[in-house]
This record gives C-alpha cells, structure tokens and sequence, in this order.
C-alpha cells in the first residue's frame, strides 16, 4: 500500500510544465525517531528534455531550524531493479540506511527514487546524467517543501551507496551547470558503481548476476532510442523483459540465472553505440570542486575494488581533495557512520578537506583509518 495517504503508488505526470524541483505534492509520511518526515513528488527533467515527475523521500529533525536552514544530505539508494514496485519511497524513511544517526545530528536527509521508479516511465538504470538530475532536484524540492527547514542556502551533502554512489558521482560533476544554486559541500561514496562497462564486464561470467547485464541494457536503450538491444539478448530473452518492470533486482538476476551462453548474443561493450554511452556515464572524468570520501571494502564481490582505485586516481589526478578508506576484509555491504559522519561534520563547518591522495592507496593496501 502506498506509505503517504493522498498520493499514488506512482507519482503522476506534470499536469504542467515547472521548474525542476518545483513540488507537485508533499504528504507527510512515517517518520524517523526524532523526526518528521515527508514523501514528496517534484519536477524534474529527462534526458530528452521532457518535464517529467519524481518521487523523494525528506526526513527533517524535530529540533529548531538553525540559521540559514537544515545542512541537508541527499541519499542514493543502491540497486533495486527498474521496476515501480521497488522503489524505496513505498517504506518510507526507515528504508534510509542510518537515517536515525543522521537526524541525531542534525540533518535534514532527502532520497531520491531516481528517474522511472515510483514514477511514470522507465528507471534509467545506471546512466549517470539522470541519476545525477534526480539527486539534484530531489535538493531543490527538499527546499521547497513548507515546513522542511531546509532552505536554498542549506549546505548539500551528496552521499551514495553502490549505484547511489554512481548517482552522487555524477551529482557533483553536473551540479555546476545543472543546478548552481545548490550549495554542494562534499560528495562520499560507499562501494560505489563507477565504470558500468566493467560492470557489465564483470555479469557477463556470473550467471548469478546475469540479470544486471540485462538490466543495464533494458534501460539504456529506454534512454537512448536506437540502441540495438537485439544485437545484445538472445530472442527468448527479449520476450521475457516484463520480468524487468514486475520484480525487483533479487528476484531478476534469480530469474536469469542460467547458462549465459542462452541469453548473450554480444557483449554490449563491443557495440559502438552501447560502448560509447557506457563511456559517457563512466564515473570521474572531469574535474569537480568538493571534496570526496570514498569508502570501499578489499574482497568486495559486487563493485570490483579495481574500479574503485581507478576512479580516486581520476580524482586526484585532476586535483580533487580524496580521503580514501579501504577497509581490509569487508565486503560490498559496509555501510557505517564511524567515519562517514565526521567527515561530513567537518565539510559542514568548513573544515579543511583532507586527503590521502600521495598515498597512493589501493585496494591492495587496505588501513584501519583515513
């Protein structure tokens, strides 16, 4: 059932045309302990430059509003599918990992369902610049929303976790051009999808994970008509792609679990007009002005450690201020706020920016600490 009387499962389509983060309809939803809580459908743009409509979740603390309004940090959420009935909105706030020790300290959080989910159309599934929009806006609307506390003033946190990590990456990298008035303070990134070729790379030999491929390619030729899924999906398998807007990603990739051999007719990688939208939303390829955290475990079986190194590299090569964490034998679920918010405490108060960037840290050299 919907978590907010008076709105839809899926928000509906802009009556008009707005401004991206105008609020269409703010619904005051199950809070958080000590807070107050929203679910919130705004506006937004597509990449096609449609107005289209998204849904959020905002969460305040029950504590007076300081000057110039709540610090504000907005959530991207890791892999739930494409699928409406995945979005995280449908439980509220508590599906916010560590929301309770965020409003504790004095955050407003907001967290975007992202393009697609919740909402009419399709959720476009790792493609960076939409991710990035959904997270800028979800900022906007926060702000918009009476009573929020949060203003246009409030300093931003961009925070992400696997494919939110993906989503904050390229939050900061358009928040310049895209959305300048939010003020961004910093960007951190837990396990964070980065290069989705090597993603798609790493489903390819793992049946398991089979459907993320799938996945990936579904939404990208959503996104971008004219991509030849055909050339990519066996036959059977491009009649079985309902699968996709029906169930969640545990459920797909246990859908598609079976000899990869029957379902891949070509990587997408190899074909041009995939490989190059791939490049586009490949993670840290230019220069952004906050500082970054990122957060990464050794044996991560989900998000190749690789991947990870290579993207700080990016980042420090083009100047930016990178605390680097490699936490030695932790996984891919190492969501934590023993360092995460600290860090986030000194970008809000303005502390100088660390940096581990001389230290060349790896995957391969794993420490207890930043």
């Amino acid at each position: 059932m919907p978590v907010a009387k008076g709105l839809n499962l899926a928000a509906d389509p802009p009556e008009a045309p707005a401004n991206p983060g105008d609020v269409i309809a703010a619904v005051e939803a199950s809070p958080p302990t000590n807070g107050r809580a929203w679910i919130v459908d705004h506006h937004s743009v597509n990449l096609a430059g449609k107005d289209i409509a998204e849904r959020a979740m905002l969460a305040i603390p029950m504590t007076p509003q300081p000057p110039g309004g709540f610090p504000l940090i907005v959530w991207g959420h890791a892999s739930k599918g494409v699928a409406d009935a995945c979005a995280p909105s449908r439980d509220g706030p508590a599906a916010i990992p560590l929301i309770d020790s965020m409003i504790d300290a004095g955050y407003a959080v907001v967290a975007p369902d992202y393009e697609g989910m919740a909402a009419p159309g399709t959720h476009a599934y790792m493609v960076g610049e939409s991710e990035g929009r959904s997270m800028l806006d979800a900022a906007r609307a926060a702000s918009r929303v009476k009573g929020s506390g949060v203003t246009a003033g409030s300093p931003v946190i961009l925070w992400g976790f696997s494919q939110g990590g993906h989503a904050a990456a390229f939050a900061a990298q358009i928040g310049p051009t895209y959305a300048p008035e939010v003020h961004l303070k910093g960007l951190a990134m837990a396990a964070p999808v980065t290069d989705v070729a090597s993603f798609v790379r790493r489903a390819e030999g793992w049946p398991e994970q089979f459907g993320l491929l799938i996945t990936i390619a579904y939404a990208f030729a959503q996104t971008y008509p004219g991509l030849p899924l055909d050339q990519v999906l066996a036959p059977g398998v491009l009649g079985e792609l309902d699968v996709l807007e029906q169930q969640c990603v545990q459920e797909v990739t246990a859908y598609f679990n079976r000899p990869v051999n029957e379902m891949l007719v070509k990587t997408p990688r190899d074909i041009p007009a995939f490989a190059r939208r791939f490049q586009e939303s490949l993670a840290g390829q230019t220069p952004i002005g906050i500082p970054v955290l990122v957060i990464q475990g050794n044996i991560d079986q989900i998000v190749d450690p690789a991947d990870t190194d290579a993207l700080v590299r990016r980042y420090c090569a083009n100047g930016v201020a990178v605390s680097y964490l490699v936490r030695a034998d932790e996984n891919h679920n190492i969501l934590s706020d023993d360092t995460l918010l600290p860090w986030i405490r000194g970008r809000m108060i303005g502390d100088r920016p660390p940096s581990n960037c001389s230290d060349n840290r790896s995957s391969k050299t794993p420490a207890t600490g930043l």
